[in-house]
């Protein structure tokens, strides 16, 4: 993953004095007992921090596909960008909702492990189209219609272009890795 050594851009919010911002941050508190240093940056912009919020819980609580594949694809796509950030919220949570951690590792080489069904390695391998700018190819569109629904399959690839989003965002701020952790 990437290493990065200087602090944030902007400085991190600690006490937010926009109104909309003291009541995301009380919102985020009371579901989740912490502050994260991208709420903290995003509180600069409370708005589009509720709208990143929303569309971050809709994808991994409000989906028809299984939270482990949207796990998956979020991990891999902090993976393909060296996003730490992302890499350090989700490992945890992809474990908590039932990855085991043989399939974290064996991520870099999801095609040639036996540890991913062929409806995960399908979606992974349109997660690495997406993220590294290349339209599928029509064999692998293919192969994901036949494993997914139209449904899922904009689930799936709202997922990956939110988690690009993200990631890229952290990297252009700075935004640093919870607890001052550096990789």
């Amino acid at each position: 993953m990437a290493t990065r050594t200087s602090g944030p851009r902007l400085p991190l919010i600690d006490q937010p004095s926009d109104p909309q911002a003291v009541e995301a941050f009380d919102s985020i508190r009371s579901r989740t007992g912490r502050i994260l240093n991208l709420h903290r940056i995003l509180g600069y912009a409370p708005k589009l921090m509720n709208a990143s919020g929303e569309m971050a819980l809709a994808l991994r609580h409000g989906t028809a596909l299984p939270r482990t594949l949207i796990e998956l694809l979020i991990l891999r796509t902090a993976q393909l960008l060296r996003s730490d950030y992302e890499w350090q919220q989700h490992h945890p949570m992809a474990l908590a909702c039932g990855l085991t951690q043989p399939q974290i590792e064996a991520l870099d080489r999801f095609e040639q492990s036996p540890l991913f069904s062929d409806a995960e390695q399908a979606a992974l391998s349109f997660c690495e189209s997406i993220v590294n700018g290349i339209e599928a190819e029509p064999q692998a569109f293919a192969r994901l219609q036949a494993r997914f629904s139209p449904r899922e399959i904009v689930e799936l690839t709202m997922a990956v272009c939110h988690y690009i989003a993200t990631a890229r965002f952290v990297q252009a701020l700075g935004v640093p890795l919870e607890g001052g952790a550096q990789k």
